[in-house]
């Protein structure tokens, strides 16, 4: 917990800096230049590490045996070191870390992610990111450029293998976001490993960040062109996802697919070319971690409680004996799904706005989605928390302390970044401005990829 919390108070004194620079891109000051911290990475890195801390104190003495919070830890150290990676060899070495490393923790008695399709989508993407990789730095600097900083591929990248580079990077991306018809590895994680850690390792967003960091930027004539498959693919998953919930009835599974359904719209709008468009993504990425995340905590919660939580009983009528955990699933449930006033709320208005002119798919697709996840959180609500008759659950708290301080936290980033949107628009309209300026930059002077 003291790492943890270590850890997050650094990543927003590093926020702070930044912004205080004027969204520059700030060096560590370490041989090798291994990381660095600029608009794009600093508000996923503050976020995240926020969200592994409370995570970490919404656990319970049975949910924080060593081996649990060694894989927790583990990832928040891979995904803040893909944040900050100044190299690909970095890069990959961070992803590898937060992806597959956990699944080895056999010592965990519910590790990350459960079950063979959790491992082989995963490691899929750690092989096609490595194999995309080496490509890009073949080509364009050798070995060498395992080593290299991002910037000295800006214009390295119109040599051959540019197009295969870009496929491989793209089915790196494909496998770790959980795209249909990958996205059962996701569902497999949720329903069988560790709830919370395997909704931090979705809620990382790593298949995003790798398009903002790396295909975007080197891959600006390719991008305009082909990623629009990888946004129909998104607006799909997304839509799939929503509809197949519809049969579910575990709450684990149906809270998956409403993750992999929300999660599924920040890739869809990275894709939109415009500022208001790349901005909408980005704060939609930080409302579905702080969401999900809020969510996973409350489902968890439940669990411990009550241990026929997860199966396809009657309504248990839980808002009785635990009234604060009801009142804190409603809330980060509805801001999850774009209730006015809160932070979901303008994350989904800069999204369809921005998307509309270029994407009009989008701005079907992802009404019809959100009304369906909304839904599902009724029903995820109705069964866990409404009933008539609620079980009779004597000496069982309700939240407790370290599940109100955290839940409390998450809930007043998404009610305030709702009220005064100007400041959470602005920690990413900033990597917003510089990622479309540089995919449109980029792609007025390279003569091909």
């Amino acid at each position: 917990m003291l790492a943890s919390a270590l850890s997050a108070l650094s990543c927003l004194e590093m926020l702070r800096e930044v912004a205080a620079a004027g969204y520059a891109a700030l060096a560590e000051p370490l041989p090798g230049d291994l990381f660095y911290v600029d608009a794009l990475s600093a508000a996923p890195l503050a976020l995240f590490s926020m969200m592994v801390f409370a995570v970490i104190a919404a656990a319970s003495n049975l949910y924080s045996k060593a081996p649990i919070l060694r894989v927790i830890l583990l990832i928040q150290a891979g995904t803040l070191a893909v944040y900050a990676a100044a190299t690909p060899a970095m890069f990959a070495l961070a992803w590898i870390a937060c992806s597959v490393i956990p699944l080895l923790d056999r010592r965990a008695e519910a590790p990350a992610a459960g079950g063979r399709a959790s491992a082989l989508a995963l490691g899929a993407s750690c092989v096609f990111l490595l194999a995309g990789l080496g490509v890009l730095c073949s080509s364009a600097q050798g070995a060498a450029g395992w080593v290299a900083p991002w910037s000295s591929f800006l214009h390295a990248t119109a040599n051959n293998g540019g197009t295969v580079a870009f496929a491989l990077l793209m089915l790196a991306v494909y496998f770790r976001k959980g795209l249909f018809p990958f996205h059962g590895w996701v569902t497999s994680a949720h329903e069988r490993g560790h709830l919370t850690t395997s909704a931090l390792m979705m809620n990382g967003h790593l298949a995003a960040f790798l398009v903002l960091r790396v295909v975007m930027p080197l891959f600006p004539t390719i991008s305009s062109e082909a990623l629009v498959l990888i946004t129909d693919a998104a607006l799909l998953t997304a839509l799939y996802a929503a509809v197949l919930a519809l049969s579910e009835r575990s709450p684990r599974r149906i809270f998956s697919l409403l993750l992999v359904s929300q999660s599924s719209f920040v890739l869809a709008g990275l894709e939109t070319g415009t500022a208001e468009g790349v901005s909408g993504a980005l704060v939609y990425w930080m409302v579905v971690t702080i969401a999900a995340t809020a969510l996973a905590i409350v489902l968890q919660g439940v669990e411990q409680r009550l241990q026929h939580a997860n199966s396809d009983g009657p309504f248990l009528g839980l808002a009785g004996p635990f009234p604060r955990l009801a009142t804190f699933f409603v809330v980060c449930g509805v801001a999850l799904v774009g209730m006015p006033g809160t932070l979901g709320f303008i994350a989904d208005e800069l999204l369809l706005h921005g998307a509309m002119e270029s994407h009009p798919r989008l701005g079907l697709v992802m009404p019809i989605a959100a009304a369906l996840n909304a839904f599902h959180l009724y029903r995820l609500f109705s069964r866990l928390f409404l009933g008539s008759h609620g079980p009779k659950l004597s000496g069982v708290p309700d939240a407790r302390l370290g599940e109100r301080l955290a839940l409390t936290g998450a809930l007043a980033l998404l009610v305030v970044g709702g009220l005064l949107p100007a400041k959470a628009v602005g920690l990413r309209s900033a990597a917003a401005d510089a990622v479309v300026n540089r995919l449109t930059l980029q792609s007025s002077h390279s003569p091909g990829d």
